[in-house]
């Protein structure tokens, strides 16, 4: 029987008999509740156009019938009773409940009215119309009454006590109906008078029942719209009914009239659906739900990857999952009722029986890992099984339910894993440097490499009973430990100084990083002696100090030198120029006063007296000019370069004009950052030039232009002059260099040294491009 329980359990749905039968039963039940509702509200809507016709000669012809419908009712009733009852223990109970109880007492109410009814055997007291009547309204109004409770309460459950004192309530409403119908009609008011017929409280009072149940039917279906609960459904179409019934009871002239019948059978009706609704809620549902939870429960075990199977105490098989399958090289409707030893060899058909006794014994899950070879396909893996006894509620043996899963791959990487920390400690223990490891928060050391304990001198056991604050001076420990205690991330470098066992301080520089060292949070740290490199360092701010004095020597020594260059600049500005000044001076007078007492080689003579001169008074202007520029301090601002090429033309406008010059300026908006002096002496000396060397062209040009490319200014200045060997380029930037005698084109070989010494002042650079008799450009760069 467990066994046969245990199947069950596993099987899908389609495929458990007991199912199948509560299935089909269900099905077996009245069509759908609207369509019932529908036929019989038409059928009503019919009834006031049928003739009040008598079925029966009299009513003593009609008690049978009426008997027999009123059992059928009441047989329904008792089992709504049944049914609700035996479902008390379910959650949310209360409606089951109310209705189970309620039409409990319906059941006796009706069963008094039947035994009341004209025609009847004296039930304690005369039976006659007036008295069924009052039982029936009391039956319909309990009935009415039930539904509303279940249409406007929401379902909880009950506890065994509530579920009592229900059925006590239930069984004192019937009985006090019955004993107020039977020993005080008086007390009611009248409903029938013989040869009137019914009274207007009696159809007043079906009117009223009838509007109960038509609130309590749109009220319970309103609900069935919300949770979409088909039990509600039936539940209000039954109160539909029970309504259609009550309006059959006004329109009868006759008890044995066709209304009288067709409300008593609606009633049955009525009751047939309360059943049915009950029955969906308490016992088909639950059930279908269980076929659908063993289905899913089927579906899930076949899909999953681990080996699935169940066998009896005896170790035959009752299920097993397609991954199972693969194992023996079968199916499962093959592997069901036999054993391990029909399909693998003894010794490991003992093994796996050993695991199944073993957990058996236990009573609790026992757990192993074996090698295991596919028959299907070959496939051989270690798999991590888990063996479960199963119980029953009363905890007997029923069988052990294995799950074997794969885990070859997870064996494969902690067998690298261990191949792989075997080989990261002997790189720890082989490492030249020293290595420590440390646990964060405590701090305590946990383990050194062997390169540690040389250096530092201490014994393994000393180095375990230490902690890292242990390691620094005394003035450090407590820094140490505040800063090693917030450490965290891949890396962290810092120098620091190490105590050894012999008291011995070192420089040290530390790497660490996080890691999980035997379970814990731990740094490990790779320190290297840097005392050496602090030696190096010492030595070289020693060396330092010694060449910063030096340079401070030195840079007095060039001071003390400018000193005496500007003091021998001072000289050559006054006591040789002094000189020229009179020779230049007393040669004027000569030719201004006795300029007639000279013949023409004399006039020659002083001629060249007075130009050599002034060659020689330029000459020093233009050192003095170099001099200057090599030591006076450059300044940086914004130079606008069209406001400072036009007044270098200004100043030789009178030239130009004259010697019909074409000037052609393109600088755009452009400004430079440079020295402005600086930058004016070096296009004076280039415009200079430029007109010097274009003396004898018929056309003269001089082209000025700039741009700005790559965060630098270019300037050009170019002319259409007589040009220059390009083997010459660097000499003609050198002092005193002339590429043309003195005699031909005036100057002093110094100009273009200037340009140049200023250019570099700047941070600069200036370069020509010419070739013989095609004029030369010569071009500055400066950075902006």
């Amino acid at each position: 029987m467990n066994r046969n329980r245990l199947l069950t359990w596993l099987k899908p749905a389609y495929r458990l008999e007991d199912v199948d039968i509560v299935v089909s039963a269900s099905n077996i039940s009245p069509p759908y509740p609207r369509i019932w509702v529908g036929g019989l509200s038409l059928l009503l809507i019919f009834g006031y156009g049928l003739p009040s016709e008598r079925l029966f000669t009299t009513p003593a012809d009609y008690l049978p019938l009426h008997t027999a419908l009123e059992f059928v009712s009441m047989a329904i009733s008792a089992m709504v009773f049944g049914l609700a009852w035996n479902l008390r223990q379910q959650d949310r109970n209360s409606h089951s409940i109310l209705l189970g109880t309620g039409f409990l007492a319906v059941s006796l109410i009706d069963m008094a009215h039947t035994l009341s009814y004209a025609g009847m055997p004296d039930f304690v007291t005369a039976s006659g119309p007036e008295k069924a009547i009052n039982f029936w309204l009391a039956a319909r109004y309990t009935s009415a009454f039930i539904l509303l409770a279940v249409a406007l309460s929401r379902p909880r459950y009950w506890s065994a006590a509530a579920s009592y004192c229900a059925l006590a309530s239930a069984l004192a409403l019937a009985f006090g109906v019955v004993w107020v119908g039977l020993f005080h009609g008086a007390w009611l008011p009248r409903t029938f008078i013989p040869g009137q017929g019914l009274t207007p409280f009696k159809i007043g009072a079906e009117y009223g029942v009838t509007g109960m149940y038509l609130g309590a039917s749109v009220l319970l279906f309103l609900k069935h719209r919300a949770s979409r609960g088909s039990e509600l459904e039936w539940l209000a179409a039954a109160a539909w009914v029970q309504g259609l019934a009550e309006m059959f009871f006004t329109l009868y002239a006759d008890v044995t009239d066709v209304f009288n019948l067709l409300g008593h059978v609606y009633k049955a009706v009525a009751y047939f659906m309360i059943y049915r609704a009950l029955f969906v809620s308490g016992v088909s549902r639950p059930y279908r739900q269980l076929a659908d939870e063993r289905t899913r429960l089927h579906t899930l075990v076949g899909t999953i990857p681990d080996l699935v199977w169940l066998k009896d105490p005896a170790g035959v098989y009752l299920f097993c999952n397609p991954v199972f399958e693969r194992l023996f090289g079968a199916r499962e409707a093959d592997i069901v009722g036999k054993t391990d030893y029909d399909f693998v060899d003894r010794q490991l058909a003992d093994s796996f029986r050993r695991h199944d006794m073993a957990a058996m014994r236990r009573g609790k899950p026992s757990q192993n890992e074996e090698w295991l070879t596919f028959t299907a396909d070959g496939y051989r893996g270690l798999f991590s099984t888990i063996k479960t006894p199963m119980l029953t509620e009363d905890g007997e043996l029923v069988g052990v339910l294995g799950i074997a899963r794969d885990v070859t791959q997870q064996h494969e990487y902690r067998k690298a894993l261990e191949d792989s920390e075997l080989r990261y400690r002997r790189l720890f223990e082989s490492n030249p440097a020293p290595i420590l490891i440390y646990e964060r928060g405590s701090l305590n050391l946990l383990a050194a490499n062997e390169a540690f304990f040389r250096s530092y001198g201490y014994d393994r056991d000393e180095f375990l009973s230490m902690r890292l604050p242990d390691l620094y001076p005394e003035d450090e420990k407590r820094s140490i430990a505040e800063l090693a205690s917030h450490l965290s991330g891949l890396n962290y470098v810092g120098e620091w100084r190490h105590l050894k066992k012999d008291g011995t301080v070192i420089p040290v520089e530390a790497r660490s990083h996080d890691l999980i060292f035997d379970g814990r949070t731990a740094r490990i740290a790779v320190v290297n002696d840097i005392t050496e490199r602090k030696q190096a360092e010492a030595a070289i701010l020693r060396l330092n100090a010694e060449l910063e004095q030096r340079v401070e020597e030195r840079t007095a020594s060039l001071a003390a030198l400018n000193k005496e260059l500007e003091s021998f600049t001072y000289s050559v500005s006054h006591d040789l120029k002094a000189p020229l000044r009179g020779i230049d001076g007393y040669s004027r007078l000569l030719l201004e006063d006795h300029l007639d007492q000279l013949d023409e080689e004399g006039r020659l003579f002083l001629g060249y007296v007075r130009r050599g001169a002034a060659q020689m008074s330029e000459l020093i202007d233009d050192l003095l000019a170099y001099s200057r520029m090599e030591r006076r301090a450059m300044g940086d601002a914004a130079v606008d370069l069209n406001r400072l090429v036009g007044g270098l033309l200004a100043e030789r406008q009178e030239e130009i004009a004259a010697r019909g010059v074409r000037m052609d300026v393109d600088l755009g908006e452009l400004s430079a950052h440079a020295d402005p002096d600086g930058l004016a002496m070096v296009l004076r000396n280039l415009l200079d030039n430029a007109l010097k060397f274009t003396r004898d062209s018929q056309s003269p040009t001089v082209a000025i232009r700039g741009r700005i490319a790559n965060g630098k200014l270019t300037l050009s200045v170019q002319d259409n002059g007589i040009g220059f060997d390009m083997q010459f380029h660097d000499r003609i930037f050198e002092m005193f260099q002339r590429l043309q005698r003195a005699e031909d084109y005036a100057g002093t070989g110094i100009g273009l040294a200037i340009v140049r010494k200023a250019v570099q002042r700047m941070g600069g650079q200036v370069w020509a491009d010419s070739a013989p008799g095609r004029g030369a450009a010569f071009f500055l760069e400066l950075p902006q």
